[in-house]
């Protein structure tokens, strides 16, 4: 059985093993593949327990968390922004909101 890692995830753990670098510096980005929607797998269960603490106060802590999460193992300008909306429109049908009005209002880009 042939197992396949992600783009990042390979070049994250090439840095660290074979150009031992340290764990904070190993994010890496070819250009392509790293910068792609797999990405935000990382932040569902954060996402969802930010929703469960439901404090609107939390959205830029949550925001943040977000992008420190991603940025573990990518190195994505673009990445975490997509992840934010990604996080809004996740919470909102989390309480209740019908996904089309949450997209509408939130992916907009």
């Amino acid at each position: 059985m042939l197992i396949d890692a992600a783009t990042a995830h390979r070049m994250f753990f090439a840095n660290y093993a074979l150009h031992h670098h340290s764990p904070n510096e190993c994010a890496d980005n070819d250009g392509h593949n790293v910068d792609a929607i797999d990405g935000l797998v990382l932040t569902i269960p954060l996402i969802v327990w930010y929703a469960e603490q439901q404090q609107q106060n939390d959205t830029q802590q949550r925001n943040q968390a977000i992008t420190e999460i991603i940025q573990l193992i990518r190195k994505s300008k673009i990445l975490p922004s997509y992840a934010i909306e990604y996080a809004n429109i996740l919470v909102d049908v989390l309480h209740g909101q019908d996904l089309r009005e949450s997209i509408a209002i939130h992916g907009k880009r």
